[in-house]
């Protein structure tokens, strides 16, 4: 009798916005799947959304997050600072 071992798989939906056209998200499929853990990207231009299927013993769902917002992305469901408050913060610590 032949015991398999199963790689651990997670699927995550992520919510994505600042997509410019629908090369975008063939652009974050093709460069999700080139993280080490990561067995698949599907994205969705029009459903503005990337299904991401990985191994969790590899990597995480911030390194994930990462990689899209590298590409010039944002995560819906992630709070990014205003203008006002990016300006307020570089004149704080630019002084």
């Amino acid at each position: 009798m032949k015991i398999r071992m199963t790689e651990a798989q997670d699927r995550k939906t992520i919510p994505i916005t600042g997509m410019d056209c629908p090369s975008c998200i063939v652009n974050i499929e093709k460069e999700l799947k080139k993280l080490k853990g990561v067995k698949e990207a599907q994205g969705n231009y029009i459903m503005e959304k990337v299904v991401v299927t990985y191994d969790p013993n590899e990597i995480d769902v911030p390194a994930i997050e990462k990689k899209i917002e590298h590409l010039g992305c944002r995560i819906s469901y992630k709070r990014y600072p205003s203008m006002k408050e990016r300006i307020r913060s570089w004149m704080k610590h630019g002084k």
